[in-house]
């Protein structure tokens, strides 16, 4: 059950500010250290006991990067004003006390950073939940025709081709539901008989890179429009 923590409002806002703005960028530059770390695992170790620990600890920090990810981009998404919120509001019933209120209205804590921090993304079935009540419909299905760029920053054309997510990895959801399903058996069992292979990692790095990349665009294409509407 959720509790108003003011002091953990307070850290997560200091942690977002030394992030930077950018949900996206933020994640990339984990993805990055996360990448750059199983290079230097996979030259170095040759220990399978601690090559299979090391490999453990990369899988938790992906999925604990997606976390702050999607915690960041639902924070930016509230705050926008660009979104219907009353199905999120519905979803997660909460009373506050007066000590409570008047904590937020001192600290100026905005809703965005209220949601992020009542919200849960360890699985693809609860970003789906959360993200279809902001945007209405199912996201899952939105993302994946959704047409995007992926690195439209490197292009050397001025109209580069678009691409959807489900025409770059028919077999992303596969991959991002084998990280998840791994971390909780890492975090309490530790897989003491079960090996992660360098394959597995792999597709871990790339099914990651490309699910945000997608949720960025989307999501940013959804802001813009509200954006024009309103102008």
């Amino acid at each position: 059950m959720y509790r108003f923590n003011q002091e953990a409002l307070k850290l997560q806002r200091q942690l977002r500010k030394n992030r930077g703005y950018s949900p996206v960028d933020n994640f990339f530059k984990q993805h990055s250290l996360i990448e750059s770390l199983y290079t230097e695992i996979e030259k170095n170790i040759d220990n399978p006991r601690l090559l299979q620990q090391a490999r453990k600890q990369l899988v938790i920090s992906l999925v604990s990067a997606l976390e702050v990810y999607f915690k960041d981009i639902i924070k930016k998404a509230i705050d926008t004003n660009c979104f219907d919120d009353s199905g999120i509001l519905k979803y997660i019933k909460r009373t506050y006390s007066l000590i409570d209120l008047k904590q937020i209205v001192a600290e100026r804590f905005t809703a965005g950073e209220i949601l992020a921090s009542m919200c849960s993304f360890q699985n693809l079935k609860a970003i789906n939940k959360i993200f279809s009540l902001l945007i209405g419909k199912n996201f899952i299905k939105a993302i994946n025709t959704f047409e995007f760029v992926i690195e439209p920053e490197f292009s050397k054309t001025s109209n580069p081709p678009k691409t959807t997510i489900m025409d770059e990895d028919k077999r992303l959801y596969k991959g991002l539901n084998e990280l998840y399903s791994l971390r909780p058996y890492i975090t309490h069992d530790q897989l003491d008989k079960s090996a992660i292979t360098e394959y597995q990692i792999h597709k871990f790095l790339s099914s990651t890179a490309l699910f945000a990349i997608a949720v960025d665009n989307y999501i940013n294409s959804l802001i813009s429009d509200e954006d024009e509407q309103n102008k």
